[in-house]
């Protein structure tokens, strides 16, 4: 049977019995993470349409134990030669026990959730995948907004605004052209 805490849970994939380097492979569950919540593109691009990504669904703004412990799990079945979560919460070919580790990963982090050691892994997450998410989506936000405006005042007729109705025929006569000498003719 697989080990519950394999080495890929552990800073230089070393492990400590102790489990007090648990989640020190912060770098790896950061990319992990956000490829879960914002997608693959998301370590690339901003967000071109299409449905929301999971991190907007679900509202994330933070990490949290459970989070931290799903991505734990996710990094594991990936790695494995599993190629379904069942129902059981055992994988059909590896054996592994997800719902024990996931159970047993979430136990873990909210009892250590304010060590010195814990909390540092959850401030670089925090830092990595929500700072830059909260950047990228306020873009988007933003983006978003400046085509809806940008739509929205395109409906909107203004007859008194220079800038943006059609000039009559009057004020077409009245432009002063500069001579030909001085556009360089």
């Amino acid at each position: 049977m697989p080990k519950p805490f394999p080495p890929i849970l552990f800073p230089n994939l070393i492990e400590d019995p102790s489990l007090k380097t648990v989640f020190g492979n912060w770098e790896l569950f950061g990319k992990a993470m956000w490829i879960l919540l914002w997608g693959g593109n998301g370590l690339t691009a901003l967000q071109a349409g299409g449905p929301l990504r999971n991190g907007n669904r679900w509202e994330v703004t933070s990490l949290m134990p459970g989070l931290l412990a799903w991505v734990g799990i996710v990094v594991v079945f990936l790695l494995s030669a599993d190629k379904e979560f069942c129902y059981s919460g055992k994988g059909k070919m590896m054996k592994i026990q997800y719902s024990y580790m996931f159970t047993s990963y979430k136990k873990i982090l909210v009892k250590n959730w304010n060590t010195e050691y814990t909390h540092d892994i959850v401030k670089k997450l925090n830092e990595e995948d929500f700072t830059a998410a909260m950047d990228r989506a306020l873009a988007e936000d933003i983006m978003d907004e400046t085509v809806a405006d940008a739509k929205a005042n395109r409906e909107r007729l203004r007859p008194n605004s220079p800038l943006t109705s059609e000039p009559d025929e009057d004020e077409v006569s009245n432009i002063v052209t500069a001579p030909a000498a001085a556009r360089g003719h």
